[in-house]
């Protein structure tokens, strides 16, 4: 799993630095913004606030960096009045000079570079209107929060079990939007997956428990997922950093089941070495030999 493409577009990014993503349908990383598709549309103020968790994110930083100037601005007025006055017009002047921002909805198609099949995407944009007598004006940035079908944020195995797999694209999909929700469908991938191996037990706990006599590395690792699924079911404190690290754990977990396919796959050639060379050890000491 690479990080840094999903950091990168954990907030707002300009049009022409949106990276390539990993395609839904043959797995290339060769998903890209088609810059043409985008359009947006006025978001209406009193929807900004209940529409987007990024909408209340930026809001909250910017209503900080104008708590911060004033009161910097308020700390030299009060020992140098003059000096502070300046400073208050300067942070004045350099507020009316900047870029007027708008916040807008958009929606966007991406193309895989590769088998050329299309993905569709929702979010909100930052645009941007020139100052008054300048002809150019900031990039367009963009949050897309939505994607159809979900993008896979980890490589999932055409050997992993269909439910789980369901599960995992769910957590892909909120992850953009809401990193709770994503952590409450893990839990549930990480349920599908006890199950598909048998676990005994009446809760997630017992089943993951009940798993390490036959998979203990696996089973270590599911009990620290768990606690990230738990507290995206019952709380708030999960962010996107937690989840990236979480799918990068079960990444490891999952790739049990290319091994016991390698397995399955191999059993019969090791059966034929058994047979072959075990009969020429017949009437040898297996432990000379």
């Amino acid at each position: 799993m690479k990080e840094a493409i999903w950091k990168s577009i954990a907030g707002f990014v300009k049009v022409s630095k949106y990276p390539f993503l990993p395609c839904p349908y043959c797995g290339a990383e060769s998903l890209s913004l088609d810059a043409r598709s985008l359009h947006v549309r006025p978001l209406p103020d009193s929807y900004k606030e209940i529409a987007s968790r990024h909408f209340r994110d930026l809001k909250s930083e910017k209503l900080k960096s104008l708590s911060e100037t004033g009161e910097v601005v308020k700390d030299v007025f009060e020992t140098q009045p003059l000096l502070g006055f300046l400073i208050g017009l300067g942070a004045v002047a350099a507020e009316l000079q900047a870029d007027i921002e708008n916040m807008a909805q958009s929606i966007a198609f991406f193309q895989c570079g590769g088998c050329e099949a299309s993905v569709s995407a929702v979010g909100l944009a930052k645009v941007y209107t020139a100052r008054t007598g300048e002809q150019h004006k900031q990039e367009t940035e963009v949050k897309f929060e939505y994607f159809t079908p979900s993008i896979p944020m980890i490589p999932l195995s055409e050997h992993l079990p269909r439910e789980i797999k369901i599960e995992l694209l769910d957590a892909f999909k909120h992850y953009h939007f809401d990193p709770p929700s994503a952590a409450s469908k893990l839990r549930r991938a990480i349920e599908k997956f006890c199950q598909s191996q048998g676990a005994k037990g009446t809760n997630l706990h017992r089943q993951i428990d009940s798993l390490k006599a036959t998979l203990p590395l696996e089973a270590q690792y599911l009990e620290a997922l768990k606690l990230v699924g738990n507290e995206g079911t019952h709380s708030n404190g999960v962010d996107e950093g937690d989840l990236l690290l979480a799918f990068k754990v079960i990444q490891y977990v999952l790739e049990f089941f290319d091994r016991k396919k390698r397995f399955e796959e191999t059993t019969p050639d090791y059966e034929k070495i058994q047979e072959k060379f075990n009969s020429q050890l017949i009437g040898r000491d297996p432990v000379k030999a």
